[in-house]
């Protein structure tokens, strides 16, 4: 639990001291300091401090920016009071040297005349919100209680408003072509200009002068506006040259029809008409009349379209009158004007074994279609469909088309052409999703393989459990061996076998006894009874022991073994 006897001027410093800015709000604070102090002890911690920050988020917002001199409108700030030891007995005036705004304090009572200013605790000077009017000078006058003067100086402030986003016109006269930069006739702005937004002239100058060969460049133009506090770019305008209008156009050109008539002074009579529609240009006595939105006639007489459109296709014609009235000069103009191409594309389509491409173009009339194999121009009838034999169609090579007309061209993406339907147009025959053929031919090749693989891996199990048994075979047979032979010679041997059975007797020679080759220094040992048969089981009769292998001859007059009965 946060201690209530811990200072608010301290939370106060912790929350809001931040470099160039500092809180207003100190009074805000003590009283939310207070009443948190107050509800604490009917709350738990968690809302206490759930309290305080909400109380701090509250007070956060009032926090005021330290006046600059530079100011954009709308901003809130306040002026320091340089004075250091203000005590609230101090008697503090600040005076707008524009205006008559004062803000008095005595007494510890605040007077102002000014709506939007107020005076802190510390005797700065609060802008809730500044405003053009709030520029100027600012002077402060500070006396101690006594009624001495401690202090006094002057602050400035300067207040712009936010610079309006400007838009560039061009303006055409006698060839010329000049770019202006409108920004609603603020005289506080710094206008600079921008050609594909590289800085070209920064002399806060709003007309730009284009040279006939920047003219022709058709480069993107654009304009900025700026003050001390704020800065607006123009949307860039592409400047392009009015060009001589051929008879065939490309939608939204901008070009003119030279007027052949070449002394026409500008009190003379001009009239253009357009036959197949309404549209009239007529200038007399130096005012031009017009019906139709984007021509325009210019000093010399001619017709300018600023975007010809599908619509201006047609015969212009022109008639000239002196300034008397008399007709000298009259003519016709042709133009057509075409859309620009779509890019077109290349679709199959199979039946009854034959294969047709159609170029689908939409519904356009005025285009005329090429087709191509290989980038190599096959066709050139004006025919959308193009028929392949079957030899052309085994050859898979990509066929492309492409459609013009006068003005412009497009060219489809290349495709591969490769027949496999069947012969009676139906869609050729798939297994998991692949060609049947290609499926049957994999599958049958790859299941011979996996037989094989299976009979290779049964084949080698049998071996190794083959060759198991045989090894734990030739064991045994080797421990009965050893077991034989030890018995021969006369060692001692075990009652009973590995398997817990009875050993069985050992055969005697028929042969005379062995003659000893050493003198017995001890008395004969009494000779072993047979010893009696182990005791038979009822429940099971242990099976026989294994037969050794006749690997070697038996001896003379030595019986085979018999297992005991």
């Amino acid at each position: 639990m946060i201690d209530s006897s811990l200072n608010a001027n301290f939370l106060f410093s912790f929350l809001f001291v931040n470099g160039s800015y500092f809180c207003v709000v100190e009074l805000v604070v003590k009283s939310f300091w207070n009443i948190f102090a107050f509800c604490r002890r009917a709350m738990s911690c968690q809302h206490s401090l759930l309290f305080l920050f909400l109380s701090g988020f509250i007070t956060a917002i009032t926090v005021a920016e330290i006046c600059k001199t530079e100011l954009l409108e709308g901003t809130s700030c306040t002026i320091k009071l340089p004075t250091k030891n203000t005590d609230k007995s101090n008697e503090i005036k600040w005076v707008h040297l524009s205006s008559d705004a004062v803000v008095h304090r005595k007494g510890g009572k605040i007077r102002t005349n000014t709506p939007g200013l107020r005076m802190e605790e510390d005797g700065s000077l609060t802008f809730e919100s500044v405003s053009l009017k709030n520029t100027g000078r600012y002077t402060y006058t500070v006396f101690n209680n006594e009624g001495t003067q401690i202090d006094a100086g002057e602050k400035e402030i300067k207040v712009y408003a936010k610079a309006p986003k400007p838009t560039v016109k061009i303006n055409c006269t006698d060839g010329i072509t000049t770019l202006t930069c409108d920004f609603r006739h603020r005289t506080d702005l710094t206008v600079s200009w921008y050609k594909e937004d590289n800085i070209i002239q920064n002399e806060n100058n709003p007309n730009l002068l284009l040279t006939s060969a920047q003219v022709q460049e058709n480069k993107p133009y654009s304009c900025s506006v700026s003050n001390p506090v704020s800065k607006e770019q123009s949307d860039s305008i592409t400047v392009s040259f009015s060009e001589i209008c051929k008879i065939d156009l490309l939608e939204g050109t901008s070009c003119t029809i030279k007027l052949p008539t070449k002394n026409t002074d500008k009190s003379n009579e001009i009239k253009w008409v357009h036959l197949s529609s309404d549209a009239v240009v007529h200038r007399k006595g130096g005012k031009i009349k017009k019906s139709t939105p984007g021509l325009r006639m210019e000093e010399d007489g001619s017709l300018t379209f600023e975007s010809v459109s599908l619509k201006n296709t047609g015969n212009y014609t022109y008639t000239v009158f002196n300034n008397e009235g008399t007709q000298i000069d009259a003519g016709e103009k042709e133009i057509k004007v075409y859309a620009n191409a779509p890019k077109p594309t290349v679709k199959i389509h199979c039946v009854n074994g034959k294969v047709t491409l159609t170029c689908d173009f939409g519904d356009r009339t005025d285009l005329t279609v090429s087709w191509y194999k290989e980038d190599n121009i096959i066709q050139n009838e004006n025919n959308p469909n193009l028929l392949l034999t079957s030899a052309q169609v085994q050859e898979n090579k990509p066929y492309s088309c492409s459609v013009s007309n006068p003005v412009s061209k497009e060219k489809s993406d290349s495709i591969p052409v490769s027949y496999t339907g069947s012969t009676d147009g139906t869609k050729p025959r798939t297994l998991f999703g692949f060609d049947l053929w290609i499926m049957v031919s994999i599958l049958p090749g790859g299941g011979s393989l996996l037989l094989l693989l299976i009979c290779v891996l049964l084949i080698c199990a049998c071996r190794s459990c083959k060759k198991q048994k045989q090894h734990e075979q030739d064991e045994d047979e080797l421990r009965l061996r050893i077991f034989h032979d030890e018995g021969h010679n006369g060692t001692a041997r075990s009652k009973q076998t590995a398997r817990g059975q009875p050993a069985p007797p050992i055969p005697q020679d028929e042969t005379s006894p062995q003659t000893p080759t050493q003198t017995q220094t001890q008395p004969k040992a009494q000779a072993r009874g047979r010893p009696p048969p182990p005791p038979e089981e009822d429940d099971e009769n242990p099976p026989p022991l294994p037969r050794p292998r006749n690997k070697q001859h038996r001896r003379k007059h030595e019986e085979p073994y018999r297992p005991m009965e």
